[in-house]
């Protein structure tokens, strides 16, 4: 597996770990959770980014 494959799973999984924590928190009662919501969706959005950048580069 070279570098880009490595780069692109790893963001892949990070994605999907990022998609399943957002939707936890919005079912969740947090105090701050409209915050965690909004980082976690900007997160998910560099992730997207990443992925593009990486499948277009190479």
């Amino acid at each position: 597996m070279n570098l880009k494959d490595r780069k692109l799973q790893e963001a892949k999984t990070k994605l999907k770990v990022l998609e399943e924590k957002l939707k936890f928190l919005e079912f969740s009662n947090l105090q701050d959770k409209e915050k965690k919501i909004i980082d976690c969706k900007h997160a998910i959005e560099k992730q997207k980014r990443i992925i593009r950048n990486v499948e277009s580069y190479y």
